[in-house]
């Protein structure tokens, strides 16, 4: 946000409002207990505990996650769908970047709901065994580059890339849990790359699931 704001060029007006949410802003960055603080163990590069594996179409997002044991796909709908079919001069053009890192922030919030149901069976298994830290790491891998710049830089050149940001910070904010990212070929991208493109014409639900087993 800071660099958008620097690189922008534009002047603002310093209203007496605006000037008031400023020292309130000011007050918590010098306040060490404040909510922008921020785990040191983010800062320091760490082997990590789990893996997910994540990719998007213009139909759909696929998720794969071998070490928590989960997989899952969301189907854009009709209004994102032909928004990705528009020109990009179209003000509701949507570019795959934005749908890339929306995976991206989909692969977060199941890592987080993963760790905090801490459910039973041979998840249980897995994390009783690695002794995780509070403050696990999960590695995204994602075979778009701009997705996995925004993830470790928490930042876009874009306006609709940094709106989708302050999500992904909120979301950081939120959580104990810490996420890197690392860019994939497509080709080695698989069965998330399978599962982020239904079929066409589309399936039941049970028939797809069948696909992507046997794809997988």
């Amino acid at each position: 946000m800071t660099k958008l704001l620097w690189n922008s060029g534009k002047t603002i007006c310093m209203t007496p409002r605006l000037r008031a949410k400023l020292q309130v802003l000011r007050n918590d960055l010098a306040d060490p207990t404040s909510m922008w603080s921020k785990s040191i163990g983010r800062h320091i590069p760490r082997i990590p505990h789990a893996e997910s594996f994540g990719d998007a179409s213009h139909d759909g997002g696929g998720v794969h996650c071998p070490t928590l044991r989960y997989w899952f796909y969301v189907l854009w709908d009709d209004r994102i769908w032909q928004g990705c079919r528009l020109p990009p001069s179209d003000p509701d053009y949507v570019h795959i970047n934005c749908l890339k890192f929306i995976v991206v922030l989909l692969q977060l919030a199941a890592a987080i709901t993963a760790f905090q149901t801490f459910p039973t069976g041979e998840l249980l298994d897995y994390l009783t065994r690695h002794r995780l830290p509070a403050e696990p790491i999960v590695l995204c891998w994602c075979d778009n580059m701009t997705g996995e710049q925004w993830t470790n830089k928490v930042t876009s050149k874009s306006l609709r890339g940094q709106n989708l940001v302050r999500i992904y910070a909120e979301m950081l904010r939120s959580t104990h849990l810490g996420l890197n990212c690392q860019h994939i070929l497509s080709e080695d991208n698989d069965p998330a790359d399978t599962i982020s493109r239904p079929p066409s014409p589309p399936l039941p639900h049970l028939e797809w699931c069948n696909q992507i087993y046997q794809k997988a």
